[in-house]
């Protein structure tokens, strides 16, 4: 199972994910998120984006093999065709 963090500027979303089917979307208001409705899956890896204030510490209260921030830098391959790229958070980027 693979976590994907999403923390926007209103709600955080956790997705889980089997291989590339959703089996779980949660939201919470910001800051307000319970990591341990994730007991229940044995998780591989996380990555955690987005364009609200990211705590890497949320990293400490959950259990994986692999943990990653992504970051603008990540994609610089990547053709981006909106007219303003530079004002692309990295929520709306991942």
């Amino acid at each position: 199972m693979n976590l994907v963090i999403e923390i926007g500027n209103t709600t955080t979303k956790f997705a889980i994910f089997d291989k590339h089917n959703l089996i779980e979307l949660i939201r919470f208001t910001n800051n307000e998120y319970d990591v341990s409705i994730l007991d229940k899956y044995a998780l591989k890896n996380i990555i955690l984006a987005g364009s609200g204030k990211i705590d890497p510490a949320i990293f400490d209260k959950i259990k994986a093999d692999k943990k990653l921030i992504f970051d603008k830098s990540m994609i610089q391959h990547i053709k981006i065709k909106y007219k303003t790229p530079e004002t692309l958070g990295p929520d709306r980027l991942i």
